[in-house]
């Protein structure tokens, strides 16, 4: 017999407000608060338990498993400025989540990087970690092919630049590429030198594959991945060549809405997108389609399915990881979703 949502939880996924917006649109009344002062006042708020998740059917159990989405209460710009800060708060609400019995944590959007990828907080007893980061890159991998066919683009006579390259998706999305896709060229843009000559010796140094420490070679690639963990837009529309597809997997989004403004001519597309089964279900507003989660947060139903027993991805993806947590996808039907450009059905 199916349990109802008094009884305690399987899994947590930790998620944060993106901006304003979804403070106002959760608690109506800050509507008459200034935005100033919502923030001061919001790291006092606490973690909260903000939705919940009917996951899958376990077949190891043939128990359905159930789900919350706890909220950490901080703005994006306010996790990366105080970084100590945030990895205190999101510690916290892991401890809550813990306490409403969770045995699986998936950190959503900037929860992962700000406890390096969930290292600072893997490797507790009784509860398990994971960033979702292993099923985002198979999501990402296949939603660049399926954008790529859309506009009839061969991804071996394509130049692609993928934004963040040095961060755990990035490298791996870059990795899987260079292995299986061969495009023509291969562009690795990252803040820091030193990591960019790392990845570049991890993929044996081939000469199709180039670094940048800047956005200025976004010009020459026809496909753009964004993998990077800013609290605002960085990509705008001047940056981009004529008729290009921009792939962005970040939370918030960190391309400019100038682009869809100023740009027709370029397909954004909302990425890292599932489509879930019939009988899961997400009862927390994220701005997705209907019958639709972020990847990271079907990772984490999937290995509390599973009941995997231990911390699963972890700092930087592993390749292993990624197909291993793909063949669960097929396991329990869930899919890629659709193409959707802000929102909307490509």
């Amino acid at each position: 017999m199916a349990r109802s949502q008094k009884h305690k939880i399987d899994f947590a996924f930790l998620v944060h407000p993106r901006d304003i917006r979804d403070v106002r649109n959760r608690y109506p009344i800050t509507r008459f608060i200034p935005e100033a002062i919502v923030k001061i006042l919001l790291p006092f708020v606490g973690p909260l338990n903000v939705g919940s998740i009917k996951g899958p059917i376990s077949l190891k159990t043939g128990m359905v498993v159930y789900g919350a989405v706890i909220s950490v209460p901080l703005f994006a710009e306010q996790m990366l400025c105080d970084r100590e800060r945030a990895s205190s708060v999101v510690k916290r609400a892991i401890r809550f989540a813990e306490g409403c019995g969770a045995r699986y944590v998936g950190l959503g959007s900037l929860t992962s990087p700000i406890v390096n990828g969930g290292t600072l907080v893997a490797g507790g007893a009784g509860t398990y970690i994971t960033n979702g980061n292993a099923l985002t890159t198979a999501i990402t991998i296949m939603g660049i092919r399926n954008a790529a066919a859309v506009r009839s683009i061969k991804l071996h006579n394509a130049v692609i630049a993928i934004v963040g390259a040095t961060g755990s998706i990035g490298s791996a999305v870059a990795q899987i590429l260079s292995v299986e896709d061969h495009p023509q060229q291969l562009i690795l843009v990252g803040r820091t030198e030193s990591n960019l000559v790392a990845l570049l010796e991890k993929m044996g140094n081939q000469p199709t594959v180039q670094m940048a420490t800047d956005l200025s070679l976004l010009i020459e690639a026809d496909i753009v991945v964004v993998a990077t963990s800013a609290s605002s837009a960085i990509i705008s529309s001047e940056m981009l060549k004529r008729n290009a597809i921009v792939y962005d997997i970040t939370q918030p989004q960190n391309v400019s809405p100038d682009v869809q403004e100023k740009r027709p001519d370029v397909l954004i597309v909302d990425g890292g997108i599932v489509k879930l089964p019939d009988d899961v279900s997400v009862r927390v507003q994220m701005g997705l389609p209907q019958g639709t989660t972020f990847a990271c947060l079907a990772e984490t139903m999937l290995i509390a399915a599973e009941d995997h027993g231990k911390d699963f991805s972890i700092g930087n993806v592993q390749l292993d990881q990624v197909a291993y947590v793909s063949n669960l996808a097929e396991k329990y039907k869930f899919e890629i979703a659709p193409l959707y450009s802000w929102g909307e059905l490509v």
